[in-house]
């Protein structure tokens, strides 16, 4: 809901996130298997999500698919590796930042082999958009992500407090920046906005861990999720378009890392710097 599909891209969504989280809760005890697990999802998440599209059952755009693909998408990792980068720690943030290229290059990988196995032509990879959910659907997709990810990280009752605080100050703060400024300004205000509360709920009462709180966030700024998209329009041969969205996710994870390292300098969570 976060992306604002239609009534038949949000059926789709979650029938598509359903069968990547069966496939996830077959690989838990299976190393072998996890190893290949980014590609193996997005292969069979996308060979269904492009044999819908061939038989005129979904309607709507990649996006539809990201959801489903979203426990993958390395936006955590690209943004602290940017921020350690920004910090001065060079070695562990090239590390993560090439761990999260290498992974979008997984995803990508296994949507491709997807689209070649159905047989629709590369520029079927960005499909035609239609009219989107009212202007409350990312509000309530808040909410359900936030339930989402109690779920999945098993955080716990003592703790969803904060973490809803955190998640909604975060959405809100971005959503007031895209309004005022624009879509890096969002991601920018976002960031900070996440970086001191978290750091706040932690040293107040609640006792909210700085990391449980902020991951959840990190998810709604969705800077791995446009990267994933752009290298997807790249695949199919929308260059000026791709191309300007990769520059776009490039200046968002910019955008975040700064806002980290100002939260931080301010809230004083991290001590920020290298070692000498």
């Amino acid at each position: 809901m976060l992306f604002l599909p239609t009534f038949n891209g949000l059926f789709f969504c979650g029938a598509l996130g359903a069968i990547a989280g069966l496939i996830l809760a077959y690989s838990k005890d299976k190393t072998r298997l996890t190893l290949v697990l980014p590609v193996l999802t997005a292969f069979i998440v996308s060979t269904i999500f492009f044999l819908g599209i061939k038989q005129g059952i979904i309607n709507g755009s990649l996006t539809i698919m990201v959801p489903a693909l979203a426990y993958f998408i390395p936006g955590a990792v690209l943004s602290t590796g940017m921020f350690e980068l920004a910090a001065n720690n060079l070695v562990s943030g090239a590390a993560r930042l090439v761990q999260g290229v290498v992974i979008l290059l997984l995803l990508l990988f296994g949507v491709i082999i997807g689209l070649q196995v159905v047989g629709l032509p590369e520029d079927y990879i960005i499909a035609n958009t239609a009219t989107p959910l009212y202007w409350w659907a990312p509000y309530i997709g808040v909410l359900i992500f936030t339930f989402g990810m109690y779920l999945l990280m098993c955080i716990r009752n003592k703790d969803m407090l904060g973490v809803l605080i955190v998640l909604l100050a975060t959405f809100f703060g971005q959503q007031a920046g895209n309004y005022f400024l624009g879509g890096l300004f969002g991601a920018f205000t976002g960031s900070i906005i996440m970086t001191m509360l978290g750091t706040f709920l932690e040293r107040s009462k609640l006792r909210t861990p700085y990391y449980v709180s902020i991951i959840p966030a990190f998810w709604v700024l969705v800077p791995g999720s446009l990267g994933f998209l752009s290298l997807a329009a790249l695949v199919g041969q929308n260059y000026s378009s791709s191309i300007a969205s990769l520059i776009q996710v490039a200046l968002t994870f910019v955008a975040i890392s700064t806002g980290l390292l100002i939260g931080a300098a301010i809230a004083d969570p991290l001590t920020i710097g290298s070692s000498p």
